[in-house]
């Protein structure tokens, strides 16, 4: 049962292999998404002396910025700190599957063939998008708290351990100071474990769970307090946090028309099919115990519900979705292997896994075919860094208009105004950091303005302020580059303005 050696080798050498070709910020293929350069800009800026919130505004959580953050200090210039970070996240998550099938399978091999199982839909096309997002990084703690969940469960233990709900605590109250609702799927697995103590009237335990669970909660949550008194952010973060966050939520309908609506969209459809597939088996199993199925149940309802209030309809949302397909996998897994040798079908789904996630994510193409529209933006970029340096000085202040924090990552800048983020909607729910942001080009202390291609199409402004942008534009600045690789317009002042 133990994870010796030779074991951690192969989950090693197999989950590298894979991994260098699945993610935006592999040195393979070094390519920045929106969301994700601006995560890093504001990790960038915590370790330049700017305050999260307060500087630099955006609605996520400080785990995210602290990641990288420490993920900058690693590199601020390249993509190479976010992958070292992502690997460790991804690896301890391989490495608690792998667990999680010891437990259950008991076999080294069969352990293997469900963590590679669970990969493909890990690194699926339709709920991984790149990386360096919070659902990404908030699966770490759920997949560490599956496994402590099947450890009790599997376990010949009578009481719940406190040290496990001391670890559940650190994981819930992480996923929390990612994005608020990511919390929601520790709430029926805390509220269920105590209910069971209860009820067997194991009161001592009952309370030294609860405490536990509180000091792990604590533990967590004491950087991020430390950091937001310390910075004097605290306000701002819960602002921008929950309050701002509610109104990004876009949910015209109720919450359970949007769950049925969302388990329908062809992207993600598979990973629902497993979850209710998981949900069946899980009631289905004789040796399972009741409470262990009213949990699991519970933090189904919980997690899709979580789902649900993301937002807007993104696939790497449904990454909080993985560990819920936990028992269909593990099922699929014992059913292979009654029927073909273990290591026969490992060899067999490797091959099959490592296709799927090279093509089905897209990396692989990124990287050996040329012309993929990733890698023409890449090397963009690269040459984006060759002409600014020549014709602009290092001392010009450079506006980044929109989402596009990249370009500030591609040329080692931060931004000086605080609204530098903004979402593709409408000025109605952020008008705020959009007025900033006018607010900003209308100083005339920019030397530079980049502004997105998407404004042509009033995504973001209104007709009449996107007509304002326009006409600032056309007569203080004049347009140096025009890239559509790039997807960006980039201004420069004109001279005596």
């Amino acid at each position: 049962m133990m994870l010796n050696k030779k074991r951690l080798l192969i989950l090693f050498s197999v989950f590298i292999v894979l991994f260098l070709f699945c993610t935006d910020s592999s040195p393979l293929i070094r390519y920045r998404g929106v969301d994700s350069s601006v995560y890093f800009t504001v990790g960038r800026g915590i370790i330049g002396g700017k305050t999260a919130y307060t500087d630099l505004f955006d609605n996520k959580g400080l785990y995210l910025y602290f990641f990288n953050a420490a993920a900058a200090l690693i590199s601020g210039s390249t993509t190479i700190g976010i992958f070292i970070v992502e690997w460790i996240f991804h690896f301890t998550s391989f490495i608690f599957l792998f667990l999680i099938g010891m437990t259950v399978l008991d076999s080294s091999r069969k352990s293997l063939l469900f963590s590679l199982a669970v990969m493909v839909f890990y690194f699926f096309g339709g709920t991984y998008e790149g990386g360096n997002l919070t659902e990404t990084y908030c699966l770490t703690f759920q997949i560490i708290s599956f496994y402590l969940l099947v450890r009790f469960f599997s376990s010949n233990e009578s009481q719940h351990s406190p040290s496990f709900m001391f670890v559940h605590g650190i994981c819930a109250s992480a996923a929390f100071f990612l994005r608020p609702n990511l919390v929601l799927m520790w709430v029926p697995l805390a509220a269920g474990i105590f209910i069971l103590m209860l009820t067997r009237k194991e009161y001592a335990a009952a309370v030294k769970n609860l405490l536990f669970g509180i000091l792990g909660l604590a533990a967590a949550a004491l950087p991020v307090l430390i950091y937001s008194l310390i910075t004097g952010c605290f306000s701002e973060m819960i602002d921008q946090t929950i309050l701002f966050s509610f109104r990004y939520i876009e949910n015209d309908g109720g919450l359970i028309s949007n769950i049925l609506t969302d388990m329908f969209r062809l992207s993600t459809i598979g990973i629902y099919i497993l979850v209710i597939a998981s949900l069946i088996i899980i009631c289905a199993v004789k040796k399972a115990v009741v409470s262990a199925k009213l949990i699991y149940a519970a933090m189904t309802l919980f997690s899709l519900a979580a789902v649900s209030l993301s937002g807007r309809s993104f696939g790497h949302y449904r990454e909080y979705l993985i560990p819920l397909i936990i028992p269909a996998m593990i099922f699929l897994t014992h059913l292979i292997t009654r029927r073909i040798s273990s290591a026969l079908a490992f060899s067999a789904l490797y091959a099959l896994t490592s296709t799927i996630i090279l093509f089905n994510c897209g990396k692989f193409t990124d990287f050996f075919i040329t012309g993929s529209e990733d890698k023409k933006r890449v090397e963009a970029w690269a040459k984006l860094i060759d002409d600014y340096s020549e014709h602009f000085d290092p001392e010009d202040k450079m506006l980044v208009m929109g989402n596009r924090a990249v370009y500030y990552n591609v040329l080692e800048k931060l931004p000086e105004e605080k609204y530098f983020y903004i979402p593709d909607i409408n000025n109605n729910a952020f008008s705020e950091p959009l007025d900033a942001q006018m607010n900003a080009l209308k100083s005339g202390k920019y030397d530079v303005v980049f502004v997105p291609l998407i404004f042509s199409s009033d995504i973001s402004f209104k007709e009449d302020i996107n007509k304002e942008l326009h006409e600032i534009l056309h007569s203080d600045y004049d347009k140096w580059i025009t890239n559509y690789e790039m997807q960006v317009v980039i201004y420069e002042k004109k001279r005596g303005v």
